[in-house]
This record gives structure tokens, sequence and C-alpha cells, in this order.
């Protein structure tokens, strides 16, 4: 029998998640959704196999019960629930926890010592002390910024020419990004390379970028017909840090204050944003060549 059949994805929004759906149901794992009875599932796809579930131990550890792997992909502001679904887990006996973290790299201690992170580096512990006394397994992908996301969004380019786009610290700053697909990709990958995935902090990125690089290529493609009359406005990232903990020592937590930080995480000098290393090879992602990247940038500009 294979070490995966059955596979749980709880957090069915948002930036990553439909992907990760996509690529499981692509695999030949069977996979259940839990979602809220609030839950809007008309973005699901008509074949997704789902289960309604209440945030509650009892609830959760019942529609666990037979499951192998669980991936969460619950938001930053959901770290309670992420700590409850782990503790389900275990009380289920679900072989291993694939936690929400994604992302930056939690392992740099510049963005280790970041509070947005807090709550996620929290669940990254505790993982390690269960699996220490083998009460569950894990594996932990870091996979920088979704590219195609973060573009479509602007959280780090606006490869319009239209508006406004805020360069950081220069814009040529290099940092490690991985689209919304490679992402599901390699999820898949963690669980067809089981035994070598346990335990383990894995690293992926499809291409190393910076936000100069992306209006470059943005410009390419729009060409001279298209000019680019967005107005640069210069932050250093060490103000966004400093504007987030001003926020942040006021109570106010709202979206910008948590922004701040990860941004400064994204670009600030020694915060580990571009990898040494990667685990591409094992996890079946590649590298973009620079026509793909320019296709990427294209769908983004052409919707």
């Amino acid at each position: 029998m294979a070490p995966v059949q059955n596979v749980a994805l709880v957090g069915s929004n948002g930036a990553i998640a439909p992907s990760i759906l996509t690529a499981l149901q692509a695999s030949p794992f069977k996979t259940t959704v839990l979602i809220r009875s609030t839950t809007n599932t008309s973005t699901l796809p008509p074949n997704t196999h789902t289960l309604t579930i209440e945030y509650t131990l009892s609830s959760l550890t019942t529609a666990l019960r037979g499951i192998d792997v669980v991936i969460s992909t619950l938001g930053a502001t959901a770290s309670s629930e992420q700590r409850l679904l782990l503790e389900a887990s275990i009380a289920a006996k679900v072989t291993r926890f694939i936690p929400s973290s994604f992302g930056s790299d939690l392992q740099n201690p510049l963005t280790r010592a970041l509070p947005v992170f807090k709550d996620k580096i929290e669940v990254e512990e505790l993982l390690a002390s269960k699996a220490s006394s083998n009460e569950i397994e894990y594996s932990i992908l870091y996979c920088g910024p979704f590219l195609d996301w973060g573009m479509k969004v602007q959280f780090f380019a606006n490869v319009s020419g239209q508006g406004t786009i805020e360069i950081y610290d220069g814009g040529r700053g290099e940092f490690s990004s991985t689209t919304v697909a490679g992402v599901g990709k390699a999820i898949v990958a963690i669980l067809t390379h089981f035994s070598e995935t346990k335990n383990r902090i894995l690293r992926v990125s499809e291409a190393v970028v910076s936000q100069r690089l992306l209006l470059d290529i943005a410009d390419g493609i729009r060409g001279p017909e298209m000019k680019n009359t967005a107005e640069e406005i210069h932050v250093n990232s060490s103000d966004l840090e400093k504007f987030a903990y001003d926020n942040l020592h006021k109570g106010e937590l709202g979206m910008d204050t948590w922004v701040a930080f990860i941004k400064r995480s994204l670009f600030g000098q020694g915060y580990g944003a571009k990898w040494d290393e990667t685990d591409n090879r094992l996890l079946e992602v590649g590298v973009l060549s620079q026509e793909e990247l320019e296709s990427v940038v294209r769908g983004v500009i052409e919707g």
C-alpha cells in the first residue's frame, strides 16, 4: 500500500489553495477539502469532495480520521485554528502535517525576529517538538512570494505601466519566487517523495527576480505604443519596518502593519529572500527560462 492515499486540504480560499487543490486533483491522491458551513464553495471545481466541519477539537478529529496528510493553507490570522488543526491531526493519528508556512524563509534570524511571523514560527516549533516524540511528521515548504499572484495584486511589482509603483531599496534586490502552480506541483512532489521529505524544511524557487527585472520585462512586452506612465515612489524597507513597529506599539494591528513587516523580509538586505540552495530537483520544480518568465509577466499584463 502506498504511504499516502488520503489527503485533507484545509483553507480552500486565498492565494495558494486553489492551485494546490488543482495539483492534488490531478494526482493519484484522494483529496478532501474541509470547509465551514459558511464557506463559499462556488469557486471550487465541481468534482471537489468537501466535508463540513466546525473548528472544534472533536469535529476536526472526527473529520481527519483515515487521513494520511493534512495540508494547511489557513491565513496568518488563523494561527489558533492552525494549532487546533495540528492537535486534531495528532488525535486522529494523521501521519504528516504540512503547515501554512510557504513565503519567507523563517530560518533566517532577521526574518524570524519580525513579529508578523510569530504565530507561524510557533506552529513550526510545535511541529518539530511533536515530531521528535513521534506523534506526527512534518514537511515545511518555503517558496518565496508567489510570482504571478504578487504581480496581479501589485504586492511587489505593478507591471501595468499605469498608476503608481513603490520601489523598495532601489528595486534591484533579488528574491526567490515561485508561481502558484509551482507551489501546487511541489506539494504533490512532497507526497510522492514521502520518505525523502519527512521532517524536513524544503525550499523551491522557479525564478530569482527583482522589481527592476520584472518592470523591464513588462516594458518590453508592452512596447513603445503602451508607454510606462507609472509614477515611481521610492521607499526604504527600513522605514517600512519602523512604521510597522510604531503601529505595533500603538496597538494598530491592521493589514498595513503586517504587510510592511513582510516587505521588509522580502527586500531588506540580509533577510534571506534569495535562497542559496533549493530542493527543486527533489520536488520536481524547474527553473523558468527567460521565455517562460516573460510568459508569466505577459499573462499578468494581459489578464
